[in-house]
């Protein structure tokens, strides 16, 4: 009689990104939380603009304008670094 040797199970290394409509699907959630977050900056840009607009300027004022001219810098610079448009039509061009 002869006895079946089994081999162990060997470990497989997951290490598949998924199917394409799922990484679609995760590349257009990107760029709509994109999308939100720019128009989210583009408002707060916009609010504090009119916030500078009513401050005087004067020595008890100074440093809140400047802190709001900061905040508005910081704000257009993550809105240019996102760039989240030609992010997305760069990966509707190379798909098509």
């Amino acid at each position: 009689m002869s006895v079946f040797k089994s081999k162990p199970t060997k470990v497989k290394v997951v290490n598949e990104k998924g199917t394409l409509d799922e990484i679609h699907r995760e590349t257009i959630e990107s760029f709509n939380e994109g999308r939100k977050l720019y128009e989210q900056n583009k408002q707060k840009i916009y609010l504090l603009t009119e916030k500078l607009k009513t401050l005087q300027l004067n020595n008890e004022n100074y440093d809140k304008i400047n802190t709001i001219k900061n905040r508005i810098k910081v704000l257009e610079k993550q809105n240019i670094d996102l760039d989240i448009l030609n992010d997305e039509l760069n990966y509707f061009a190379k798909n098509n």
